[in-house]
């Protein structure tokens, strides 16, 4: 859900004239509601998130209006993406939620943004949580933080 709702928060500043966001950092963001695409279909029995599961998230959370989702709620139903933070958007490999994730950061680029997009390679969703398990999971956590040094300091 922060993915989501850090999105959501650019977009909204965007349209009230401010706060300026200093960045957005989107880690395995939840931003549409296509359950079809080829990350779902290809990772529908991921470990930690499967395309049933984010089925029922996405129905609990916009009930009726999954099919027609506000830009707020699911940011890649904006039209316009002009004028945002700068971005980091980062997925994993063996998650339902990369392709969209991957869309989002391609249209942010698009659409003049500053935007770096990760795919981590042969993690699953929740990778952070094992930065002090491996070097891989460590590596992905210090691209993270060094972002957000770059954009914060």
């Amino acid at each position: 859900a922060g993915g989501n709702l850090a999105s959501a928060i650019s977009l909204a500043a965007r349209d009230a004239g401010g706060p300026r966001l200093a960045a957005q950092a989107l880690v395995y963001p939840v931003l549409g509601t296509d359950v079809d695409n080829e990350s779902y279909r290809t990772n529908a029995e991921a470990p930690m998130l499967s395309r049933d599961e984010m089925i029922h998230y996405l129905e609990a959370y916009l009930g009726d209006a999954r099919e027609d989702p506000e830009p707020y709620a699911m940011p890649l139903a904006a039209e316009a993406l002009e004028g945002l933070a700068p971005a980091l958007v980062h997925t994993a490999e063996y998650d339902p939620l990369r392709d969209e994730g991957k869309l989002y950061a391609d249209r942010l680029a698009a659409a003049g943004n500053d935007v770096v997009y990760r795919c981590a390679a042969r993690m699953i969703h929740g990778f952070l949580r094992a930065r002090l398990a491996g070097p891989a999971a460590r590596a992905e956590f210090d691209a993270l933080c060094s972002f957000l040094r770059r954009h914060l300091a």
